[in-house]
């Protein structure tokens, strides 16, 4: 697959960066961008071109809590004794943008960002760029917990929230995700069993709040919109 990159004028210095998997194009303010998926760099960073969207979704990069060790995403995915360590490592197989990555990533822990979908994953790329911590790849999380080669402390899993009772609009970054991936993602029962055979400690599924478990989780966390749910992790 060739991806595409349009370019504003005066970002050709930051172009390098993204010669090895894009094809560029100059565009123009005020031109029309074709009907496809893209990447459009400008002075306002790196966008997501869907169709059917008039204008390119941009990422701010969310600097997190500022009490990382407070949040839910945190208290679910690492244990109390271990949160402070810098040696506890996490696999977050559904990055997506990589907000939860950001977050467990201040935790100065060792995190795998995993998002197979290749755009979204050069703008994953630009979100934690400079984190030593975090070694991100665009890679299919399914093949890799299904092989079983190689093991982390945490599982985490937040696979596509697809609902059809919604009554408000999700989040642009949501509205874009679902027209990308419209079809059911992989069952989650199965993902959890895959999961528990390459994490030493714990698998974490993120759950809307009024979704039943799946299973019979050792604990859950429960926010105002999300849920947590905590397995216990079977590799030695």
């Amino acid at each position: 697959m060739v991806l595409k990159l349009y370019y504003e004028p005066g970002v050709e210095s930051e172009l390098d960066r993204f010669r090895d998997y894009c094809e560029f194009q100059e565009f123009f303010s005020g031109e029309d961008l074709e009907n496809e998926r893209a990447l459009l760099l400008s002075s306002k960073g790196l966008g997501l071109i869907t169709p059917g969207f008039a204008q390119p979704l941009y990422i701010k990069r969310d600097k997190g809590p500022l009490k990382p060790f407070i949040s839910n995403l945190v208290r679910a995915c690492i244990p109390r004794a271990k949160r402070y360590s810098k040696t506890y490592s996490i696999l977050d197989a559904f990055s997506g943008f990589g907000s939860d990555t950001l977050v467990l990533a201040l935790t100065e822990n060792k995190i795998t960002s995993l998002e197979k979908d290749p755009l979204i994953w050069l703008i994953l790329r630009e979100q934690v760029f400079g984190m030593e911590n975090v070694s991100s790849s665009c890679q299919d999380c399914i093949p890799i917990l299904e092989e079983a080669t190689l093991f982390w402390d945490t599982v985490y899993l937040d696979p596509m929230f697809h609902s059809v009772r919604q009554k408000s609009l999700p989040s642009m970054e949501l509205q874009h995700l679902r027209t990308l991936f419209s079809e059911a993602g992989p069952d989650a029962a199965y993902l959890i069993d895959i999961a528990k055979r390459v994490s030493r400690e714990r698998v974490v599924i993120k759950r809307k709040a009024k979704d039943a478990q799946i299973g019979t989780p050792n604990f859950s966390i429960h926010g105002k919109l999300v849920r947590f749910d905590v397995y216990r992790g079977e590799a030695s």
